[in-house]
């Protein structure tokens, strides 16, 4: 017996729906698309699983409900790329966030020399490109921040660097 992409989804019980401006007002049905289509559309925000995300009231957080479902969604794409904790750029404020859990841990203030840890990606939810905290791009700050953090991944450094540059 062979097992395909929606079975698995079946058995995760994964309730992926459709999220975004464009979203059809019927859900698509798993059983449309296979596992690698599904996964391309999570991906690309075109799909979500609807799960929210906590932002303790601790930390001194206040986001728009716009601004809770943009993070929501970014999780979701990460979840889909493999990343378990992420740093999301969202007008202006970095984010430290766990996937998994789907919480905000912190806000990431980069200061010269810091080295931050256990980061898997770093994903954009800004509606556009805006200064960060010291008024430059946060993906800049994050560009100055990964040159400055020995044992990051190599390609990540890059990356970040060329997005810094722009």
């Amino acid at each position: 017996m062979t097992t395909t992409g929606t079975d698995m989804l079946k058995m995760l019980g994964a309730g992926v729906r459709p999220v975004g401006p464009a979203a059809p007002a019927q859900p698509a049905s798993p059983e449309s698309a296979d596992f690698a289509e599904l996964l391309r559309q999570v991906r690309q925000g075109e799909l979500g699983s609807g799960r929210p995300v906590k932002v303790p009231g601790d930390l001194g957080i206040d986001l728009s409900e716009d601004q809770l479902k943009r993070l929501a969604e970014a999780a979701d794409r990460a979840e889909a790329a493999g990343a378990q904790s992420v740093v999301v750029m969202i007008d202006g404020h970095l984010l430290h966030l766990d996937v998994q859990s789907r919480q905000v841990l912190r806000s990431v203030e980069l200061k010269h020399g810091e080295v931050l840890s256990d980061i898997d990606a770093v994903v954009n939810a800004s509606e556009q490109e805006e200064g960060g905290q010291d008024g430059r791009p946060a993906v800049a700050q994050l560009a100055d921040l990964a040159r400055s953090t020995p044992g990051l991944n190599a390609s990540l450094v890059q990356q970040l660097a060329r997005l810094g540059a722009d």
